[in-house]
């Protein structure tokens, strides 16, 4: 406590000595003291200042780097072609973002300039880089991961098929099969038999098809 009374009286007396409207440090000052008292420190600084409240000052903040006209467009772009394939918007912006800058980001910036919750960005990261459509590369001079936009369309279209359309594919003639106990209430056998045997072939035809669009992924 003896402490804190002398830093506040000595504040006090500088701050005394000039105008308000001169002293342009006097804030900063009193911003520092205050961080190093806590307890019942802090409240003895404003006890002996009563008029520390009166001067309502502010620290500056760092506005968020603005996005320039080819990144909001771009980041437009995708997220449109994102909600294509049912893909979440917040993909769609961070590849957005990625594929319109021209120098690797880190976390903290996709998360500042997208103004994404630290979650949303996480778990989008997470997915487009199982996709294969976000690459993590070192940066010189920093220890924080950065991140860039894969732009090989043979890399994206197949990561899409591997991780997406093939692993339906696969569990897909099960539920089809699951069909087969349920609806006989409400729906003729013949009707329920037809709808049936429709999707199996339909699924025989795309697992027919699937390694002809994974070559031709791989020649794009």
């Amino acid at each position: 406590i003896t402490h804190a009374s002398s830093l506040a009286e000595m504040i006090h007396r500088a701050v005394s000595s000039v105008s308000r409207s001169q002293c342009q440090i006097a804030p900063f000052v009193l911003v520092s003291a205050s961080a190093l008292l806590s307890g019942h420190g802090a409240r003895w600084l404003k006890l002996l200042i009563p008029n520390l409240p009166s001067l309502n000052f502010s620290l500056p903040s760092t506005p968020p780097l603005r996005l320039t006209s080819f990144q909001m467009e771009s980041i437009d772009l995708f997220v449109g072609a994102f909600a294509v394939l049912s893909l979440p918007r917040s993909l769609g912006e961070i590849y957005g973002l990625l594929y319109s800058s021209e120098e690797p980001l880190a976390f903290d910036d996709l998360v500042s300039r997208l103004e994404l919750s630290k979650g949303s960005v996480s778990e989008g990261l997470r997915v487009l880089r199982s996709l294969g459509a976000v690459n993590l590369v070192p940066v010189d001079g920093s220890r924080k991961d950065h991140f860039t936009a894969e732009i090989s369309l043979r890399r994206l279209a197949g990561g899409y098929l591997r991780d997406r359309i093939e692993p339906y594919l696969k569990g897909g003639e099960s539920r089809i099969e699951s069909l087969r106990g349920v609806g006989s209430e409400e729906h003729s056998k013949q009707f329920l038999e037809n709808r049936i045997n429709q999707l199996h072939s339909w699924h025989r035809f795309f697992r027919k098809v699937l390694p002809v669009f994974k070559a031709l992924a791989g020649k794009i």
